[in-house]
């Protein structure tokens, strides 16, 4: 086993964290590949738009590895397609991409197309969003929802959804006890038990007028939901 390269994030944990040659050459793949996808341009507040750094990315992907190899896919707030994008160049076949914003979608479509990838598209608010409708079509939803800072509980209706949605969810939420309790409760309501795979620390840039610092330190949980069998 060999450790994780250093990189833009802190593990906060696991203490102990490594990975075999084979992962971190992906790891380093997809860094390279994210790294040429734009973040948002002009990021709306009330949408609490933010790019995660190429390496926190390919971290989450990299651990989630097992669970997103050749599976029907959804992801819940598509953005510029940093996620999207190595979802469907490095893991898998089928991607459903959501998302509120038309100016971001109009851009990932234009990006499949030159990176010669396919996925469906589908503007939607997250809770407008009739799930019903694609039963049993996918199998994990993984999203970086918004925070609900600005729309408070919208973290909470992405992630109800997502349990709806799909059998399993990769989704990162902020790192704090009472986030952690609730989140647990949730998922046990939709007979789903929830695993922390790692806690993180990174910086948020001043995207906004009101950011002050040069950069703002967020501590996050990566989660995966699972069917309780």
């Amino acid at each position: 086993m060999s450790a994780i390269p250093k990189s833009s994030y802190r593990i906060i944990t696991p203490v102990n964290f490594s990975w075999s040659l084979k992962q971190i050459e992906l790891y380093r793949k997809i860094i390279a590949f994210v790294k040429q996808i734009d973040s948002f341009r002009s990021p709306k507040v009330l949408l609490e738009q933010y790019s995660l750094p190429a390496q926190l990315i390919a971290f989450i992907l990299v651990c989630v590895e097992k669970d997103l190899m050749n599976q029907r896919i959804v992801e819940f707030g598509s953005g510029t397609g940093r996620i999207s994008l190595p979802l469907l160049k490095f893991f898998s076949a089928h991607l459903l991409c959501v998302d509120i914003d038309s100016e971001t979608m109009h851009g990932l479509k234009r990006l499949l197309k030159s990176e010669k990838l396919d996925a469906e598209l589908l503007l939607s608010a997250i809770e407008f969003l009739e799930t019903y409708s694609w039963k049993d079509s996918y199998e994990v939803t993984i999203m970086n929802p918004p925070f609900g800072t600005k729309r408070r509980g919208i973290d909470i209706v992405f992630l109800e959804k997502a349990l709806i949605f799909s059998k399993k969810v990769i989704s990162i939420h902020k790192s704090n006890r009472e986030s952690r309790r609730l989140i647990d409760r949730i998922s046990r309501n939709y007979n789903k038990s929830c695993e922390i795979l790692a806690t993180l620390e990174f910086p948020i840039p001043p995207l906004y007028v009101f950011h002050k610092k040069k950069s703002h330190y967020v501590y996050v949980d990566v989660y995966r939901i699972s069917e309780i069998i």
